[in-house]
């Protein structure tokens, strides 16, 4: 559930990720897109390639 307490999106993803994740420490903060963060700049990228590369 989302903190108003609506179903979250994506369960399945949310559920992998936490499986994934399982007793290990990871720390997650939002940061505004395109705000020349240079981490949130270099994941686009990647995302951008890897998503050309992809075969449907």
């Amino acid at each position: 559930m989302t903190a108003n307490a609506e179903p979250a999106k994506n369960i399945d993803q949310w559920k992998q990720l936490d499986k994934l994740t399982s007793g290990k420490y990871i720390e997650v903060a939002w940061i505004k897109g395109h705000s020349g963060n240079f981490e949130n700049t270099m994941c686009d990228l990647y995302a951008r390639d890897a998503a050309e590369k992809f075969e449907y």
